[in-house]
């Protein structure tokens, strides 16, 4: 499943959906985060992919807010 969101944090996201997944679900999420004007700039590439693992914490009609775990890989990419 490919969402966008605009309202993420470091402990989760909420994601715009017409289909949420069931509260309770694990999922893996990849992020795709712009490097231009951020903190990891230094990875000199354009953009970094960010893999976290997660659960859906609620989910509504219009989309689910899913919670992150601690744990979580980055890494750049070009492109």
């Amino acid at each position: 499943m490919r969402l966008l969101t605009k309202n993420i944090c470091e402990g989760g996201g909420y994601f715009p959906t017409s289909e949420p997944l069931p509260k309770g679900t694990k999922v893996r999420v990849d992020l795709i985060l712009p490097l231009s004007g951020s903190t990891l700039k230094r990875l000199k590439r354009d953009k970094a992919k960010v893999s976290v693992d997660g659960t859906v914490l609620r989910a509504e009609a219009k989309g689910m807010a899913i919670g992150f775990s601690k744990r979580y890989a980055i890494i750049s990419i070009s492109g």
